[in-house]
């Protein structure tokens, strides 16, 4: 059988649970039918390799494919699709229940480099539609204003989450510290964790911020290599 199906026979036990923990799932969770069919084949073979090998990697392939030519309507759809599929209601729900956890910790280091991906190639297309705007508009925006553009970008994000996490712990101080005087001794404790669980989440989330903003780095100049004189088809090759 070609593709990843063929190439990994899947454990008839291992099948039978993931089917239905899916059937579990896709039954209280709606969604596009062509997330549930791909849902369905999960069942068959690891999900990491469903992740990378199959679904997603299709339709990157048409996200590519409608870039290239300039469709630009066709890889916003490709690239929604992507994300509807990594959608993370959905994925919790399977991490948090799925009966074998050896592949718990690679599934979710795909997913989040999935999302990365969907991430940058959003921001790419959204780069595009700006650059159509603005030569429409009569502006042409160079390179240098590009790059500034995306810099105050990357600054206004890491401010704003900044800014949120400071507000967030300033919230749960005070929530704590109100307890605490009042002698709600189990309250005071349960904001105390509260807020050591935003200092985790501010830190995940400044690396995602990070590996978002390298990954799009690394795109863009895989691109313009890509597009570099020598790598286009101008018969002289």
């Amino acid at each position: 059988m070609p593709g990843a199906a063929g190439r990994y026979a899947a454990n008839t036990k291992t099948a039978t649970q993931t089917a239905g923990l899916l059937a579990n799932i896709v039954a209280a969770v709606k969604k596009p039918n062509f997330v549930l069919t791909a849902l369905a084949v999960i069942g068959t073979y690891p999900f990491s390799l469903f992740i990378k090998e199959e679904a997603l990697q299709a339709i990157k392939g048409s996200y590519t494919g409608a870039m290239i030519a300039g469709n630009f309507e066709q890889a916003q759809i490709a690239n929604d699709e992507r994300q509807q599929i990594l959608d993370p209601g959905l994925w919790d729900k399977i991490i948090a229940t799925v009966p074998f956890a050896n592949s718990v910790n690679a599934l979710v280091d795909l997913l989040h480099t999935a999302r990365v991906s969907v991430a940058v190639d959003q921001a790419i297309l959204d780069d595009e539609l700006f650059q159509i705007e603005q030569e429409e508009a009569g502006r042409i925006e160079s390179e240098d204003q590009k790059w500034a553009r995306i810099k105050e970008e990357e600054r206004a994000g890491n401010k704003a989450a900044i800014d949120y996490y400071n507000e967030q712990r300033k919230l749960m101080i005070q929530f704590e510290q109100e307890a605490a005087r009042e002698k709600r001794i189990e309250d005071a404790r349960f904001w105390a964790k509260e807020a050591a669980k935003q200092r985790e989440l501010e830190a995940d989330d400044r690396k995602a911020i990070a590996d978002f903003w390298n990954a799009y780095r690394k795109t863009t100049q895989q691109i313009q290599n890509d597009n570099r004189p020598s790598n286009l088809n101008f018969g002289l090759l």
